[in-house]
Protein backbone atom coordinates (compact mmCIF):
# COMPACT_ATOMS: atom_id res chain seq x y z
CA UNK A 1 0.00 0.00 0.00
CA UNK A 2 3.07 2.28 -0.07
CA UNK A 3 2.28 3.44 -3.60
CA UNK A 4 -1.23 4.45 -2.49
CA UNK A 5 0.22 6.63 0.26
CA UNK A 6 1.85 8.87 -2.34
CA UNK A 7 -1.09 8.92 -4.75
CA UNK A 8 -1.49 12.70 -4.97
CA UNK A 9 -2.13 14.87 -8.07
CA UNK A 10 0.94 15.02 -10.32
CA UNK A 11 1.90 18.37 -11.81
CA UNK A 12 4.41 18.77 -14.69
CA UNK A 13 6.90 20.32 -12.26
CA UNK A 14 7.19 19.75 -8.52
CA UNK A 15 4.98 21.82 -6.27
CA UNK A 16 6.70 24.18 -3.84
CA UNK A 17 5.94 24.83 -0.20
CA UNK A 18 7.53 26.63 2.70
CA UNK A 19 10.73 26.08 4.66
CA UNK A 20 8.72 24.11 7.21
CA UNK A 21 7.12 21.04 5.57
CA UNK A 22 4.80 20.73 8.57
CA UNK A 23 2.96 23.80 7.31
CA UNK A 24 1.61 21.55 4.53
CA UNK A 25 1.60 24.32 1.92
CA UNK A 26 1.47 23.37 -1.76
CA UNK A 27 1.90 25.90 -4.56
CA UNK A 28 1.57 24.24 -7.95
CA UNK A 29 1.13 25.16 -11.60
CA UNK A 30 0.65 23.26 -14.83
CA UNK A 31 3.12 25.56 -16.58
CA UNK A 32 0.67 26.89 -19.17
CA UNK A 33 0.98 30.66 -19.37
CA UNK A 34 -1.66 32.86 -20.96
CA UNK A 35 -4.02 29.92 -21.40
CA UNK A 36 -7.46 30.25 -22.93
CA UNK A 37 -8.87 30.17 -19.39
CA UNK A 38 -7.29 30.63 -15.96
CA UNK A 39 -8.27 28.34 -13.09
CA UNK A 40 -7.08 28.69 -9.49
CA UNK A 41 -7.61 26.03 -6.81
CA UNK A 42 -7.58 27.19 -3.19
CA UNK A 43 -8.42 25.71 0.20
CA UNK A 44 -7.30 22.60 2.06
CA UNK A 45 -5.69 19.37 0.93
CA UNK A 46 -9.18 18.19 -0.04
CA UNK A 47 -9.22 20.99 -2.61
CA UNK A 48 -5.73 19.96 -3.74
CA UNK A 49 -7.11 16.50 -4.58
CA UNK A 50 -9.40 18.12 -7.16
CA UNK A 51 -6.36 18.96 -9.27
CA UNK A 52 -6.18 15.47 -10.79
CA UNK A 53 -9.18 15.89 -13.13
CA UNK A 54 -8.45 19.59 -13.56
CA UNK A 55 -4.94 18.85 -14.83
CA UNK A 56 -6.37 16.57 -17.50
CA UNK A 57 -8.98 19.12 -18.51
CA UNK A 58 -6.48 22.00 -18.51
CA UNK A 59 -4.06 20.10 -20.75
CA UNK A 60 -6.85 19.29 -23.19
CA UNK A 61 -8.21 22.85 -23.32
CA UNK A 62 -5.00 24.87 -22.87
CA UNK A 63 -6.03 26.36 -19.53
CA UNK A 64 -3.63 27.89 -17.04
CA UNK A 65 -4.00 26.02 -13.74
CA UNK A 66 -2.61 27.27 -10.43
CA UNK A 67 -3.16 25.61 -7.07
CA UNK A 68 -2.49 27.28 -3.70
CA UNK A 69 -3.50 25.03 -0.80
CA UNK A 70 -2.62 24.25 2.80
CA UNK A 71 -3.33 21.03 4.65
CA UNK A 72 -5.93 21.25 7.44
CA UNK A 73 -6.89 24.67 6.11
CA UNK A 74 -10.31 25.01 4.48
CA UNK A 75 -11.44 28.48 3.45
CA UNK A 76 -12.51 30.61 6.37
CA UNK A 77 -11.31 33.15 8.88
CA UNK A 78 -13.01 31.99 12.07
CA UNK A 79 -10.76 30.23 14.57
CA UNK A 80 -13.87 29.09 16.45
CA UNK A 81 -14.60 26.79 13.47
CA UNK A 82 -11.59 24.52 14.07
CA UNK A 83 -9.35 26.72 11.92
CA UNK A 84 -5.97 27.74 13.32
CA UNK A 85 -4.66 31.28 13.30
CA UNK A 86 -1.94 30.14 10.89
CA UNK A 87 -4.70 28.94 8.58
CA UNK A 88 -6.56 32.24 8.89
CA UNK A 89 -3.38 34.14 7.97
CA UNK A 90 -2.78 31.82 5.03
CA UNK A 91 -6.34 32.25 3.78
CA UNK A 92 -6.16 36.04 4.01
CA UNK A 93 -2.91 36.12 2.06
CA UNK A 94 -4.21 33.66 -0.53
CA UNK A 95 -7.43 35.60 -0.99
CA UNK A 96 -5.49 38.83 -1.57
CA UNK A 97 -3.25 37.05 -4.09
CA UNK A 98 -6.15 35.54 -6.00
CA UNK A 99 -7.98 38.88 -6.15
CA UNK A 100 -4.89 40.32 -7.88
CA UNK A 101 -4.67 37.34 -10.25
CA UNK A 102 -8.31 37.75 -11.35
CA UNK A 103 -8.72 34.19 -12.67
CA UNK A 104 -11.71 33.13 -14.73
CA UNK A 105 -12.76 30.71 -12.02
CA UNK A 106 -11.73 29.61 -8.54
CA UNK A 107 -12.24 25.98 -7.53
CA UNK A 108 -12.50 24.85 -3.92
CA UNK A 109 -14.45 22.59 -1.58
CA UNK A 110 -17.56 23.83 0.19
CA UNK A 111 -18.83 21.72 3.09
CA UNK A 112 -16.73 19.94 5.70
CA UNK A 113 -17.41 16.32 6.59
CA UNK A 114 -16.31 14.44 9.70
CA UNK A 115 -15.71 10.76 10.41
CA UNK A 116 -17.45 11.09 13.77
CA UNK A 117 -21.13 10.31 13.31
CA UNK A 118 -22.13 12.85 15.97
CA UNK A 119 -20.46 15.72 14.06
CA UNK A 120 -22.70 16.81 11.18
CA UNK A 121 -21.56 18.00 7.79
CA UNK A 122 -21.33 21.77 7.87
CA UNK A 123 -20.70 24.92 5.87
CA UNK A 124 -18.84 27.55 7.85
CA UNK A 125 -20.24 31.11 7.71
CA UNK A 126 -16.73 32.53 7.21
CA UNK A 127 -16.41 30.30 4.12
CA UNK A 128 -19.41 32.12 2.67
CA UNK A 129 -17.83 35.48 3.48
CA UNK A 130 -14.57 34.64 1.69
CA UNK A 131 -16.30 33.24 -1.37
CA UNK A 132 -18.63 36.24 -1.62
CA UNK A 133 -15.51 38.44 -1.62
CA UNK A 134 -14.35 36.61 -4.74
CA UNK A 135 -17.78 36.85 -6.34
CA UNK A 136 -17.99 40.58 -5.60
CA UNK A 137 -14.71 40.99 -7.48
CA UNK A 138 -16.25 39.35 -10.54
CA UNK A 139 -14.64 35.94 -9.99
CA UNK A 140 -16.80 32.89 -10.48
CA UNK A 141 -16.39 30.08 -7.93
CA UNK A 142 -17.05 26.36 -8.41
CA UNK A 143 -17.35 24.63 -5.04
CA UNK A 144 -17.42 20.86 -4.59
CA UNK A 145 -19.10 19.11 -1.68
CA UNK A 146 -16.53 17.52 0.62
CA UNK A 147 -15.60 13.86 0.25
CA UNK A 148 -16.21 11.13 2.86
CA UNK A 149 -13.88 10.31 5.72
CA UNK A 150 -13.22 6.93 7.31
CA UNK A 151 -12.74 6.05 10.96
CA UNK A 152 -9.32 4.53 10.21
CA UNK A 153 -6.68 4.64 7.47
CA UNK A 154 -8.20 2.75 4.57
CA UNK A 155 -5.04 1.10 3.13
CA UNK A 156 -4.10 -0.35 6.54
CA UNK A 157 -7.66 -1.58 7.06
CA UNK A 158 -7.65 -3.32 3.69
CA UNK A 159 -4.30 -4.96 4.41
CA UNK A 160 -5.71 -6.43 7.61
CA UNK A 161 -9.10 -7.22 6.11
CA UNK A 162 -8.78 -7.97 2.37
CA UNK A 163 -12.09 -7.61 0.61
CA UNK A 164 -13.74 -5.69 3.46
CA UNK A 165 -14.63 -2.84 1.14
CA UNK A 166 -17.68 -1.70 3.09
CA UNK A 167 -16.25 -2.22 6.59
CA UNK A 168 -13.10 -0.25 5.70
CA UNK A 169 -15.16 2.62 4.32
CA UNK A 170 -17.96 4.61 5.92
CA UNK A 171 -21.73 5.03 5.93
CA UNK A 172 -23.34 7.83 3.96
CA UNK A 173 -25.78 8.74 6.74
CA UNK A 174 -22.88 9.20 9.16
CA UNK A 175 -20.92 11.44 6.78
CA UNK A 176 -23.43 13.51 4.86
CA UNK A 177 -26.48 15.51 5.83
CA UNK A 178 -29.61 14.41 3.99
CA UNK A 179 -29.53 17.76 2.19
CA UNK A 180 -26.27 19.58 1.59
CA UNK A 181 -25.79 22.62 3.87
CA UNK A 182 -25.01 24.65 0.74
CA UNK A 183 -28.70 24.64 -0.11
CA UNK A 184 -29.29 27.32 2.51
CA UNK A 185 -26.96 29.82 0.80
CA UNK A 186 -26.97 28.88 -2.89
CA UNK A 187 -29.77 31.25 -3.91
CA UNK A 188 -27.91 34.21 -2.40
CA UNK A 189 -24.68 33.28 -4.23
CA UNK A 190 -25.51 33.13 -7.96
CA UNK A 191 -21.86 33.47 -8.99
CA UNK A 192 -20.90 30.36 -7.01
CA UNK A 193 -21.85 27.00 -8.45
CA UNK A 194 -22.20 24.20 -5.92
CA UNK A 195 -21.39 20.74 -7.26
CA UNK A 196 -22.02 17.44 -5.52
CA UNK A 197 -20.14 14.29 -6.57
CA UNK A 198 -21.03 12.36 -3.41
CA UNK A 199 -22.92 9.68 -5.36
CA UNK A 200 -19.62 8.57 -6.87
CA UNK A 201 -18.21 7.96 -3.39
CA UNK A 202 -21.40 6.66 -1.77
CA UNK A 203 -23.41 4.92 -4.50
CA UNK A 204 -25.91 3.72 -1.90
CA UNK A 205 -26.00 3.72 1.92
CA UNK A 206 -22.31 2.76 1.93
CA UNK A 207 -19.20 4.73 1.01
CA UNK A 208 -16.89 1.79 0.24
CA UNK A 209 -13.12 1.80 0.44
CA UNK A 210 -12.81 0.27 -3.02
CA UNK A 211 -14.96 1.09 -6.05
CA UNK A 212 -14.47 -0.47 -9.47
CA UNK A 213 -11.42 -2.33 -8.17
CA UNK A 214 -9.72 1.00 -7.29
CA UNK A 215 -8.78 2.06 -3.76
CA UNK A 216 -10.69 5.27 -3.10
CA UNK A 217 -8.67 6.70 -0.18
CA UNK A 218 -4.92 7.02 0.37
CA UNK A 219 -5.42 7.40 4.14
CA UNK A 220 -8.56 8.06 6.19
CA UNK A 221 -9.80 11.07 4.21
CA UNK A 222 -7.84 11.92 1.05
CA UNK A 223 -9.08 10.50 -2.25
CA UNK A 224 -6.40 8.82 -4.35
CA UNK A 225 -5.40 10.43 -7.61
CA UNK A 226 -6.07 7.07 -9.24
CA UNK A 227 -9.71 7.13 -8.19
CA UNK A 228 -10.06 10.81 -9.13
CA UNK A 229 -8.88 9.89 -12.63
CA UNK A 230 -11.82 7.49 -12.94
CA UNK A 231 -14.15 10.38 -12.04
CA UNK A 232 -12.69 12.79 -14.60
CA UNK A 233 -15.52 12.36 -17.17
CA UNK A 234 -18.18 13.05 -14.53
CA UNK A 235 -16.17 15.87 -12.97
CA UNK A 236 -15.62 17.44 -16.38
CA UNK A 237 -19.28 17.27 -17.37
CA UNK A 238 -20.39 18.90 -14.12
CA UNK A 239 -17.64 21.54 -14.22
CA UNK A 240 -18.25 22.55 -17.83
CA UNK A 241 -21.99 22.83 -17.21
CA UNK A 242 -21.38 24.97 -14.12
CA UNK A 243 -18.99 27.37 -15.86
CA UNK A 244 -20.80 27.45 -19.18
CA UNK A 245 -17.49 26.78 -20.95
CA UNK A 246 -17.27 24.67 -24.09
Amino acid sequence: MTAVDGDWPVFPTACTGTADPQEFVNRCTNGIKNGTKSVVVIGSSHAHVLNTPLLTMAAKNNWSLTSITKGYCPLGEDTAADITQACVDFNKATLAEVLKMKPDVVVTTSTRTNAQSNVPERLDPSWVTEVKTLNDAGIQVVAFRDTPRAAQPVPACLEKNPGAYVACGSQRAEIYSEDSPTGAVAAAMPDTKFLDLSKYFCPDANCPAVIGNVIVYKDDNHVTATYMKTLTPYFEKAFMAATGWS
